[in-house]
């Protein structure tokens, strides 16, 4: 590992806790770190499964396919490649597993399997599945072998969600890195990081202090709301009291369950342009039949 990992990647990867996060900017070689640790393991502990999640088995072979291959093949390791169920075979029985996980439905393939090292990648982009996949799938599996479980991803526009929730917990052990600490972006570019940052500032005529900048290229979590579908501006958008006037009132339900259920009342007017939402209850865990209590007997505290 020593002579592929640079210290950041080598101390992200060697560190012994079974829960871990790594959060990182763009570039700072998230992808090598992942194939050396997987193919490490699975070379050296006899008849253990390693895998490899992300968001879909296309991403997966995109990603990281292309680099367990060319570390197997550079180090003369004898994993043989199975190009249709994306895995390597070891001579000692151990195998690594690449795949996807677009749905709810998937997390369930995974079930069965004892494993020794397990990564998600992209963990900031998945849906609240992930919370499933990992208490209900994967921290089982890693039982039998006192198994690893490591996230990694890059900030996303919102500091919130379950990724970012891991990043702040005192149950894993958390690691950070830049691509500023990545050697080898000098050695392929041959300029200098400040440079390369500054060409892409002034190509995107933004500040480092962006919001995108600072998640893209120093691995912070920052609200950036220029990319989420609707811009909350608390000056435009915020409001005291209803208008006074004849509204048409609509009860909104979003139904979920380790993602809460909400309903929201909404109110509206042939004589205003804009929808007020007057009140809102979030309630985590109910059952539906709870929730239809809710609705029916206990409203909303707003008259109608």
């Amino acid at each position: 590992l020593e002579d592929i990992l640079f210290p950041e990647q080598l101390a992200f990867v060697l560190d012994p806790a079974s829960f871990k996060t790594g959060c990182c900017s763009r570039r700072s070689g998230k992808t090598i770190s992942c194939a050396a640790d997987l193919i490490k393991t699975a070379h050296d502990t006899r008849g253990v499964v390693c895998l490899y999640i992300t968001l879909s088995r296309n991403n997966a072979k995109k990603i990281i396919w292309t680099e367990l291959k060319k570390l197997n093949r550079d180090y003369k390791l004898s994993g043989i490649a199975n190009e249709s169920d994306l895995s390597i075979t070891f001579p000692n029985d151990s195998i690594i597993y690449c795949s996807g996980a677009s749905d709810r439905s998937e997390i369930e393939k995974f079930r069965g399997l004892a494993l020794k090292k397990c990564y998600i990648d992209e963990s900031q982009s998945f849906p609240s599945y992930i919370e499933d996949l990992i208490d209900e799938v994967i921290a089982p599996a890693l039982l039998d072998h006192g198994g690893t479980l490591a996230l990694i991803g890059t900030p996303g526009p919102l500091p919130s969600g379950f990724f970012y929730n891991c990043t702040r917990s005192s149950e894993w052990s958390h690691h950070s890195r830049t691509f500023f600490q990545n050697p080898f972006i000098v050695e392929k570019s041959g300029l200098p990081h400040q440079e390369l940052l500054q060409r892409e500032l002034k190509r995107r005529g933004v500040t480092v202090d962006h919001p995108s900048v600072q998640r893209e290229f120093f691995g912070k979590w920052v609200l950036d709301s220029d990319s989420l579908v609707f811009h909350y501006d608390a000056v435009v958008n915020d409001y005291a009291e209803l208008p006074k006037g004849s509204y048409t009132y609509i009860l909104g339900a979003d139904i979920g369950y380790k993602d809460a259920d909400a309903l929201a009342l909404l109110a509206w007017s042939e004589t205003d342009r804009c929808t007020y939402l007057v009140e809102e209850q979030i309630t985590r865990r109910q059952g539906i039949d709870e929730l239809a209590e809710s609705i029916a007997t206990k409203g909303l505290l707003h008259p109608i």
